[in-house]
């Protein structure tokens, strides 16, 4: 009954006993309707407590989800920094071996085309010449 009192007496309202009977049906009918809110603002309390408690969780859970990745994330970035360090160093040593190579093949080369003119002038000269020299 909320919202409305009740005016019922058993009394005749003009008497003192009657009036006395008012007051005190009033007060109680006044009294249930404190006690009903009353719990029914318990109940509404209890519920935002668990929502509370939910959302807190939530938050926490989050929260430690945000910090693992972040540390994934860290390490991933260090990890392909590292590689990347590591790729750029081999890049350089083949650059090395590579221009190492080169000037032996040049060097090669060279020898060859020095041993090709040797020995055309060998052969130009012909076969006594080589035999007995000269």
């Amino acid at each position: 009954m909320r919202g409305k009192i009740r005016r019922t007496s058993r009394r005749p309202e003009g008497t003192s006993e009657g009036s006395t009977e008012l007051v005190r049906e009033t007060a109680v009918d006044m009294l249930r309707e404190t006690l009903t809110n009353l719990e029914t603002h318990i109940a509404q309390n209890a519920e935002l407590r668990a929502r509370l408690e939910l959302t807190e969780k939530a938050e926490s859970t989050l929260r430690e989800e945000l910090e693992r990745e972040r540390g994934q994330r860290r390490s991933d970035v260090e990890r392909e920094r590292s590689e990347r360090l590591r790729a750029q160093e081999r890049a350089e040593q083949l650059e090395e071996e590579r221009a190492r190579l080169e000037a032996e093949h040049r060097r090669a080369e060279e020898e060859a085309a020095a041993l090709r003119e040797e020995l055309e002038a060998e052969r130009g000269k012909g076969f006594w010449r080589r035999l007995f020299g000269g």
